[in-house]
């Protein structure tokens, strides 16, 4: 896995509980899994447009 790739996530996962601070644990869990599991920075990048659609 690239070192990009890494800090990417690191970056989605930071940003997903901020934006989500006021929702459910459980939707944000979901979130972190699906960023976690990602293999591109791609999809990384549709999984934040999701995030910003929810709030």
């Amino acid at each position: 896995m690239s070192r990009d790739l890494k800090m990417y996530r690191q970056f989605a996962r930071t940003a997903t509980r901020e934006l989500l601070c006021c929702k459910p644990e459980t939707v944000v869990k979901k979130f972190i899994t699906q960023i976690n599991a990602s293999k591109t920075e791609a999809e990384v990048s549709r999984i934040m447009v999701a995030v910003r659609e929810i709030i």
